[in-house]
């Protein structure tokens, strides 16, 4: 998810709101829902949260569709539908409906290694201002903005040390982050104009693993009904 968790350790200081993080170590279970990744009616799925006592349930639907709930949950959390390997130019159309209560992200997020590095293109989100995970810190860097897909979007990134990577595994976080005003359910999202921002940032991205539409959580309640399919 997004910038902290109870196993990744950031470098820069803290700020008073904590916001999310996905560095995710393996073999953790939730009360609700296993933890697991895997192939659900020709798409990729993830599902992964840092406690395993917290009320959190993910179903899958048919085709790109699923829901997530989560109920006062005390950690961190991520799941949601797309594709494993990503790619640096999809078009990703997703609807549904996302209603948090607290901090939360509705977000196109996706992986690369070698180097490690997270992406988030957040379209809708909860009460915390995902631009707070980059400005203000040390390690961060503001792109300023783009407009695209009809909107603002804001640009940046951060460094954190992830232990679920490996000791002392620095992971780059980059983010495009749509206006509050802006934020929406459904659309369509064209990656191409997002990568070409954060290469503007001087990130170099490795080898593309997964890339979903996810529903991301941090000391939160709230439902998620998503769809996700690629756009022509």
């Amino acid at each position: 998810m997004l910038s902290l968790s109870l196993l990744t350790l950031a470098l820069s200081t803290l700020a008073s709101a904590i916001p999310l993080t996905s560095s995710r170590p393996p073999s953790i279970s939730p009360r609700g829902t296993a933890a697991a990744s895997g192939s659900s009616n020709g798409f990729y799925y993830t599902f992964w949260t840092d406690n395993p006592s917290d009320d959190i349930t993910y179903l899958n639907g048919a085709d790109g569709s699923y829901t997530l709930s989560w109920n006062n949950v005390s950690g961190n959390f991520l799941g949601g539908k797309g594709w494993n390997p990503g790619t640096a130019d999809r078009k990703i159309s997703f609807s549904g409906s996302f209603n948090p209560n607290g901090n939360s992200y509705l977000s196109v997020y996706g992986r690369t290694t070698s180097p490690n590095v997270e992406y988030y293109v957040i379209e809708d989100y909860g009460s915390y201002d995902p631009t707070h995970n980059w400005k203000g810190r040390s390690l961060g860097k503001d792109g300023g903005v783009i407009e695209v897909d009809g909107a603002t979007y804001s640009i940046g990134m951060s460094r954190v040390i992830s232990m679920a990577i490996g000791s002392d595994a620095v992971l780059t976080q980059v983010y495009s982050v749509r206006s509050r005003e802006q934020r929406r359910e459904e659309g369509t999202v064209d990656l191409a104009k997002h990568f070409e921002a954060w290469k503007k940032l001087g990130v170099k991205f490795g080898t593309m693993g997964e890339q979903i539409i996810s529903t991301e959580g941090y000391r939160s309640s709230g439902v998620s009904e998503v769809t996700v399919e690629q756009s022509a």
